[in-house]
């Protein structure tokens, strides 16, 4: 006669290894609130969740025309937030401020990351919380595909 496992059982070991492997449907692994939503993003930005990895795009032409944004809402509770760009082959900056009319000037924003070259592009903000408007753009007017995280903490 053979032996059956009850069906809790392999739904309990499920959760469990996915909780030790930090799947984003079950939460962040941090103990945070996974559940935050925040607010509205000013219509032609794309929404980030928090804690993620996402693929992006910049198209080619000239500056603010090439660039891309993002709308990332945080809670009030953290202590740090990191966002970051990597995974380009043109030289790429990032703006990021909490107004996005700001972004839409010359004036860059209140955390900068525009270096010189293909090198990853990064920000770290100190007890974020709020909606922050993040901007990439190609510096050599160039397109160019990235990958776009944010570490919220």
């Amino acid at each position: 006669m053979e032996k059956k496992i009850p069906i809790l059982v392999p739904i309990v070991l499920l959760i469990l290894l996915a909780m030790a492997c930090d799947l984003p449907f079950l939460g962040n692994g941090d103990g945070g609130d996974s559940s935050f939503v925040g607010g509205e993003c000013e219509s032609g930005t794309t929404r980030l969740q928090m804690n993620t990895r996402t693929s992006g795009q910049v198209s080619g032409g000239p500056y603010p025309d090439n660039c891309t944004v993002y709308c990332l809402w945080v809670p009030d509770d953290g202590s740090r937030l990191e966002i970051g760009i990597s995974g380009f082959d043109t030289d790429l900056d990032m703006y990021v401020d909490t107004n996005l009319s700001v972004l839409q000037f010359d004036d860059h924003g209140q955390w900068e990351s525009n270096d010189f070259g293909t090198g990853d592009e990064s920000v770290s903000i100190s007890n974020p919380g709020g909606r922050y408007y993040i901007q990439i753009c190609s510096y050599e007017n160039v397109a160019s595909g990235f990958t776009i995280d944010n570490d919220y903490r």
